[in-house]
């Protein structure tokens, strides 16, 4: 009999698809949150890197609450709900009974970058936060379980097209031997 390793996060590729794996070692249910920025659905950005320096929360009147313990000025690479990647978050339930529509990560002034779905990446220094818009809301009673999954929903990477790749590669192959062989040819008419 042949023995599988199962490493539960690496099937949990869409989010609330494995409910039976959402609760923590004391039975309580760990929050599943998908956030989404309108710009980066506009722009087509498949990833994040971002410095994040603060991080805090708007209730349903708009009155903006900081996420006190939150540990800033950490590089972290945000990936979107396409490839199963998701931030845990320990401090986020942390804020008080209340329900929240939006997150707002500040932003450090360097080493911020996107990554757009044609995998071009690019430097970003004009932000000083970006809001995130909570699918649903997030709604904090007191009992929940300490833990949250923060998934974002970004545009998925374009394909590569593999035909494309192997003809481009032969074309360039063609154009060195082709640029090689009229460079023998000219030390040949010299000689």
């Amino acid at each position: 009999m042949k023995k599988e390793k199962f490493y539960g996060n690496n099937w949990q590729v869409y989010p609330l698809s494995f409910d039976m794996y959402q609760y923590d070692s004391k039975g309580r249910y760990i929050k599943d949150l998908i956030l989404n920025n309108n710009y980066a659905t506009k722009m087509n950005i498949s990833e994040m890197n971002l410095t994040i320096i603060k991080l805090s929360a708007f209730d349903l009147d708009g009155n903006e609450h900081f996420v006190t313990d939150f540990k800033g000025n950490n590089l972290i690479k945000i990936k979107g709900l396409f490839g199963g990647d998701f931030l845990r978050s320990t401090s986020l339930l942390k804020l008080g009974s209340g329900t929240y529509n939006i997150l707002r990560f500040y932003l450090g002034k360097k080493g911020n970058s996107f990554v757009y779905s044609d995998r071009s990446e690019e430097l970003v220094s004009d932000f000083n936060f970006l809001d995130f818009n909570i699918e649903n809301g997030l709604n904090i009673k007191g009992n929940e379980s300490p833990e949250v999954l923060l998934r974002f929903d970004f545009t998925p990477y374009e394909r590569i097209n593999y035909f494309k790749l192997a003809f481009q590669f032969f074309e360039k192959s063609r154009n060195f031997t082709g640029k090689f062989v009229d460079g023998l040819s000219s030390l040949m008419v010299k000689g």
